[in-house]
């Protein structure tokens, strides 16, 4: 376990399927205690209840990050935490090309990964997400 990592947060967004899994995994074994954030809370609460069978602390937050009451509620987690790492993951998609679907379907997840957390003082710190993805690569 990192020394560094062990009292510091790692924020993961669509935390629970896909490359947000992977990320999670990763970042579980390099010692971090994680914030979980998916729209599911039955997939979010297994996986943590599976990471604490391995020692690692867990949190969880169900909020939809296409409302603006899910990303103030993870603006505020975060302002109160010391998070070192922010993977912003959330997201939805539709069928078909970009340039054909209908701009109002697309706006709410364009706004959720612009905005998948606000205000300065979150944001503080977060260099880490890139290091993560391109030390496991060349490992």
């Amino acid at each position: 376990m990192k020394k560094s990592a062990k009292d510091s947060w790692a924020v993961i967004t669509g935390a629970t399927s896909g490359i947000g899994l992977e990320f999670t995994r990763q970042l579980a074994r390099q010692g971090y205690q994680l914030l979980l954030v998916a729209r599911r809370g039955g997939r979010l609460y297994h996986m943590k209840e599976q990471l604490g069978k391995h020692g690692v602390r867990a949190q969880v937050l169900m909020a939809d990050l296409v409302t603006d009451y899910g990303r103030e509620m993870l603006t505020s987690w975060m302002t109160k935490h010391k998070v070192e790492v922010f993977i912003n993951n959330a997201g939805f998609g539709l069928a078909g090309s970009f340039l054909e679907t209908d701009v109002q379907r697309e706006q709410p997840g364009l706004k959720a990964a612009s905005e998948g957390h606000r205000g300065d003082r979150s944001c503080a710190g977060r260099r880490k997400c890139l290091p993560v993805c391109t030390r496991n690569v060349h490992e």
